[in-house]
């Protein structure tokens, strides 16, 4: 499965600019009168399919730099939420730490944060760090699990 990412992600790096492309046009649109989607939080949702590609191939740094143009268009709310948390895991690409702690407390402490990016970045932040934080990792992971009961978010839900 991994290999088959990869070659997949290989494939898709001959394209960058097309997507780029596309990033750039659904930045600029309006918001579609049908559906009400505004052209941020279609670039957000693109942003979203691309996050693999920008672990993997294109330097994280280019797909930082879309994702923070992005979410500065984006209205409070679950795409915006997972700007913030695309941004930290491209951060953790990057080796910058001290970002992606702060992103990630900041996504699990915000009131405003959806109940899934919040369980996604509790788990994550507990993840790393449990090596130096191994009281702060517990409250994390017990934050994240009382986030995932509240809102019956999970495989036994």
């Amino acid at each position: 499965m991994l290999a088959t990412g990869l070659v997949r992600a290989l494939e898709l790096r001959h394209d960058w600019s097309n997507v780029s492309s596309a990033l750039e046009w659904a930045i600029t649109r309006k918001n579609d009168p049908d559906t009400g989607v505004s052209g941020h939080e279609l670039a957000g949702r693109l942003a979203f399919g691309c996050q693999g590609l920008w672990e993997s191939q294109i330097p994280a740094i280019e797909g930082r730099r879309w994702v923070e143009q992005i979410a500065s268009g984006l209205a409070p709310g679950e795409c915006l939420d997972w700007m913030h948390y695309i941004r930290a895991v491209l951060a953790m690409q990057l080796d910058d730490f001290v970002v992606v702690h702060q992103q990630l407390d900041d996504l699990v402490e915000s009131a405003d944060t959806g109940p899934q990016a919040a369980a996604q970045a509790a788990g994550l932040l507990a993840f790393l760090s449990c090596r130096q934080y191994l009281d702060r990792a517990r409250e994390l992971v017990a934050k994240s699990v009382q986030i995932c009961d509240t809102h019956e978010l999970g495989p036994e839900h």
